[in-house]
């Protein structure tokens, strides 16, 4: 990669954004799921687990309510909204630790015992 550094700054760079958005749902005609209703950053990797728990919710409430897609997709947005808030959270924390923490000395030593 004789020119790593020209391409490195070459490339633009974006940001890490992440959506906490409720509610999910537009009565019974659309419900958002996965990263269109809680897209977090890598720093946790459990996104794309989150989605397919979002899959598997959705299904155990269509299963359940039938053809009521209003009462389907609400409580499928209340169900999901705690845990996908709280995975963004964790996701956000471990990105700080990882920025400030993985070189300190004190941490290192921590983890070393």
């Amino acid at each position: 990669m004789p020119s790593y550094k020209q391409d490195f700054f070459l490339n633009p760079t974006s940001s890490l954004p992440y959506i906490k958005c409720y509610p999910w749902n537009f009565e019974d005609s659309a419900c958002l799921i996965g990263d269109a209703a809680h897209g977090i950053v890598p720093f946790f990797g459990q996104g794309m687990n989150a989605g397919f728990e979002d899959c598997t919710v959705l299904n155990e409430l269509m299963n359940e309510y039938s053809n009521d897609w209003k009462t389907t997709f609400s409580a499928f947005g209340q169900s999901r909204k705690i845990n996908a808030d709280a995975i963004c959270d964790l996701a956000l924390n471990n990105f700080v630790e990882m920025r400030d923490l993985v070189a300190d000395s004190h941490v290192l030593n921590k983890k070393k015992n």
